[in-house]
């Protein structure tokens, strides 16, 4: 299912290249290690499962608490630690559950200047329609769910929630990036300022900056 966030995003990395290289041996095992923990863990997902069936009529809330156990047992690739806390209101009419989401705390991205990781404060509100029927269906905000199960996994929807509130550009304060970090990409930025022509590829300027990374 694709989540709606009610305004067109158009992503433009400016270090994903090397973002790739730094991390590129260290994802390999952490897949692996993360489908071992999903088979493992799944029982921390089962608190996001709600019984739409048991709900009385109006308006049901219900909080969750989300750690790293939940990004481990999720298996994203896109965040694997963070802080939050998820308040769902499901308002119930018939068999028709308009359920919003708010979701707020911080998850840990890596720094677009210096590479190291670091907090980042999220919120959120995302709002989901769920209908019984005969089979499972999503259909854009529009979750259809099969009546003779009557489960609603909330688990997904949560966890995209949380990716698609995360800033496009993410950076720590002023003075807070790696001083090592910091003090190569200077010296590489002076370097290249140097040079005259000025077309060094991207990649080629942050070079050093990677080894760096990858040897801590």
């Amino acid at each position: 299912m694709t989540v709606r966030a009610g305004r067109s995003v158009v992503i433009v990395r400016t270090f994903v290249n090397i973002k790739k290289m730094v991390k590129k041996n260290a994802s390999i095992g952490e897949k692996s290690s993360n489908f071992a923990l999903q088979s493992v863990d799944m029982s921390k997902l089962e608190q996001f499962k709600i019984d739409l069936q048991t709900l009385k009529e109006g308006v049901t809330d219900i909080h969750f608490d989300i750690d790293d156990s939940f990004f481990e047992a999720v298996a994203g690739d896109g965040v694997q630690h963070g802080n939050l806390v998820c308040d769902v209101t499901i308002d119930r009419n018939a068999d028709v559950f308009d359920l919003d989401f708010h979701t707020e705390g911080s998850v840990t991205v890596q720094c677009d200047r210096c590479l190291d990781d670091m907090d980042q404060p999220i919120a959120s509100d995302y709002h989901l329609v769920a209908q019984f029927g005969d089979d499972y269906s999503e259909d854009d905000d529009l979750i259809t769910v099969p009546e003779n199960e009557g489960i609603l996994d909330t688990a997904w929807f949560i966890y995209q929630f949380i990716e698609l509130a995360i800033p496009l550009r993410h950076v720590h304060a002023p003075g807070k990036c790696n001083p090592a970090m910091m003090k190569i990409l200077e010296e590489h930025s002076a370097a290249r300022s140097g040079d005259g022509d000025g077309e060094t590829p991207v990649d080629s300027r942050w070079a050093a900056l990677a080894q760096l990374k990858n040897k801590k």
